[in-house]
């Protein structure tokens, strides 16, 4: 194999991971900063939601096993990538850590890879390269926004609806976890938080019944929404939600006359 530091640097060049033939597994780093592809329009097979494994890091680790190892060991184990679902490069990376079964490469930013490994023994032999058309061992989409939450009225139950409170919001994200919500409350704003409902679908709209004891008669409202790569994004609000359920009495003791 050639010297990987004197390989040229594009992501379409023609490394692979130089290993360790003896040892059981080898860790790359990545060295150089793959390239996102922007939409889905012009991706051919685009993979369906259930298809992709959601990142929120620039840092991408991959955990893999060799099987099937000869006499003559691994002498390199290649990291292919589409961006497009039809073209293919090889990605050249550098060994770091030979003891290790595991891959960390670099993206530039958000998008949809497909990645696939392919390993070669000591006297060349290997799966051949990813062509044209075909699918990736793994879909990954690297996702680092927050969702955008925004809390709106808090009002405060009367009458027939005395001892609740409701909390309505919206919570937008490409990529929304199907139960995103989670509503807690605090007496101040840096928390700690109590959490008064979790697990939500992103209704809007929910209608907190307050326990009798236990809640201070102030206290702010947070909503947090959760996307499937992991980003929360939160809305607290501003003023404090106000709840006395008590109402005053007073009772005449005694009458006396002034002097």
């Amino acid at each position: 194999l050639s010297d990987p530091a004197s390989q040229p640097s594009s992501l379409a060049g023609n490394q692979g991971f130089a290993a360790n033939p003896n040892a059981g597994g080898n860790a790359v780093q990545g060295n150089q900063g793959l390239q996102p592809f922007n939409g889905a329009q012009g991706f051919a097979n685009f993979p369906a939601e259930h298809e992709r494994k959601f990142i929120n890091s620039k840092r991408v680790i991959l955990n893999f096993e060799l099987k099937d190892v000869g006499k003559s060991g691994v002498s390199a184990v290649e990291l292919w990538y589409t961006t497009n679902g039809r073209s293919w490069d090889k990605s050249p990376q550098r060994l770091e850590d030979p003891h290790q079964s595991k891959i960390a490469f670099d993206v530039e930013g958000e998008g949809i890879y497909g990645i696939s490994l392919c390993a070669k023994s000591g006297v060349g032999l290997g799966e051949r390269p990813p062509q044209s058309g075909d699918r990736p061992q793994l879909w990954i989409e690297v996702d680092l926004t927050e969702p955008v939450v925004q809390l709106h009225n808090v009002p405060v139950g009367a009458g027939p609806d005395k001892g609740k409170v409701t909390i309505t919001w919206t919570a937008r994200d490409k990529n929304l976890h199907r139960q995103p919500i989670t509503l807690s409350y605090a007496e101040k704003e840096a928390g700690s938080w109590t959490t008064i409902a979790k697990d939500l679908a992103n209704s809007g709209r929910h209608v907190w019944a307050m326990p009798e004891s236990g809640v201070p008669f102030q206290f702010h409202v947070k909503v947090e929404a959760l996307d499937l790569a992991g980003n929360v994004g939160k809305a607290i609000t501003s003023d404090f939600v106000k709840v006395d359920l008590s109402t005053p009495r007073v009772k005449i003791l005694t009458v006396e006359p002034g002097r």
